[in-house]
């Protein structure tokens, strides 16, 4: 599996590394004089960080490059239905309202996509229940 940037080119390791060695040092400051940890605490803290962020990156990563989806079971989307979100915000034009105003459309995996009443930009997806 080959990982890609946004624009389609590789991801190489002699741009992405010193980047990520300046992200944990600067972790590394930050976690010592944020929090008063000793340096091997803030160590750990920090490789902690980093581990579970690769585990997350890498499962997501994995899960796209094979074109698996996280399959979430029809009680929980309904839970979180019941008592979640009940307005929204179109990043497009600013309008704000409930979920019910929402323009569906279907999709090919037996979804929907859902789009503003206003300018018709796309909000968000539900998935089909299996």
């Amino acid at each position: 599996m080959q990982f890609r940037n946004k624009d389609g080119t590789p991801w190489v390791w002699w741009i992405g590394g010193p980047r990520l060695i300046l992200l944990a040092l600067v972790a590394l400051v930050g976690f010592r004089y944020s929090f008063g940890l000793s340096w091997a605490a803030a160590a750990i803290a920090v490789a902690v960080a980093f581990g579970l962020a690769a585990a997350l990156w890498g499962t997501f990563a994995l899960l796209n490059a094979t074109g698996r989806e996280v399959r979430l079971p029809r009680r929980v989307l309904v839970a979180s239905a019941r008592g979640g979100i009940r307005a929204l915000e179109c990043r497009n034009c600013h309008w704000r309202g409930p979920i019910s105003d929402l323009i569906r459309s279907p999709d090919g995996d037996g979804g929907a996509a859902f789009s503003c009443p206003s300018c018709g930009a796309e909000i968000g997806h539900s998935v089909s229940a299996e």
